[in-house]
């Protein structure tokens, strides 16, 4: 609970007084994209070196790789949930109305489950050939945060054109996007982009279970 109340705080520092912006509900909006985000880095981060962590297991019974990634993820999923409900505690706080529109939130989330898992899959995959796609892949999610509006809004804070482009070629960005206006501004998802994303994350997550069966 208190890792990302911490990280909640430094990035509403860095965007209201460094980056000199507000809004209203600024703190449900970090806490939002840390919930989403937070679940995506450590579920594709610690499959890298899955196989690696769980050999005498995979050597002694017969598992499907691809079972580690889910057992990972529940992991996970448990340590969203507890951070899901610090945005509910910001959400009361700043008196956000509770409205049909936040339903769309779950196909959002499970759009957002099904991509984290085949990429997690693939890098479980990666991690068995290539000794060092844990550091490389830390440096891509690294660079990939800044680019993914985590806490700040990329159809807002940057250009119309440089925004659009981030968000129709980052999924990650995209999901954040959708999350947040059904959560807190009852704006509908798109469900052409969220459709796309569906279809994007079963072929990566089917690809990626029958390459490492």
């Amino acid at each position: 609970v208190l890792e990302p109340i911490l990280f909640m705080a430094i990035y509403t520092f860095i965007f209201v007084v460094v980056f000199n912006r507000n809004m209203s509900s600024v703190m449900a909006y970090i806490s939002s994209g840390l919930m989403l985000w937070n679940f995506f880095q450590r579920s594709v981060i610690s499959s890298a070196s899955l196989v690696k962590r769980y050999a005498g297991l995979l050597n002694r019974v017969y598992l499907p790789k691809y079972v580690l990634v889910v057992s990972t993820m529940i992991l996970n999923g448990f340590k969203m949930l507890i951070n899901f409900l610090i945005v509910a505690v910001f959400m009361v706080y700043y008196r956000i109305p509770l409205n049909f529109t936040m339903l769309q939130f779950i196909p959002v989330l499970l759009v957002f489950i099904v991509l984290t898992f085949g990429i997690s899959v693939w890098m479980l995959h990666f991690g068995v050939y290539l000794p060092d796609v844990k550091k490389g892949c830390d440096v891509l999610l690294r660079v990939l945060f800044y680019l993914s509006g985590v806490f700040y809004s990329l159809d807002g804070r940057l250009s119309n054109n440089i925004g659009n482009v981030l968000l129709n070629i980052n999924p990650i960005g995209r999901l954040l996007l959708e999350s947040r206006n059904v959560l807190l501004y009852g704006i509908d998802m798109s469900v052409k982009h969220v459709a796309i994303l569906l279809l994007a994350g079963l072929l990566i997550s089917v690809s990626a279970i029958f390459t490492v069966t």
